[in-house]
């Protein structure tokens, strides 16, 4: 442990990166994403094809979905200039 402290273990150094713009709307976009697939049970594309079933809730997800991916789109393009 006393060497990850100190320095590099087998480089010579160790480059240290920091967290940008993209990377926050990367991380923010997988914890949404996350968090509604636990809360509803249901990836993205699995809930297209569940449509087909007929189930209230993936009526309400791909719902949800298409809206947060409207909202996303508008706001970056409204962010884009």
């Amino acid at each position: 442990m006393q060497a990850l402290v100190g320095g590099a273990l087998i480089a010579t150094s160790l480059a240290i990166m920091l967290i940008t713009t993209g990377d926050i709307r990367l991380i923010g976009g997988a914890s949404v994403f996350g968090v509604g697939w636990g809360l509803s049970g249901f990836c993205p594309g699995p809930a297209i094809v569940s449509l087909v079933s007929g189930t209230t809730a993936s009526f309400v997800f791909v719902g949800a979905m298409l809206a947060a991916m409207l909202v996303v789109d508008r706001r970056t393009a409204r962010a884009d200039g």
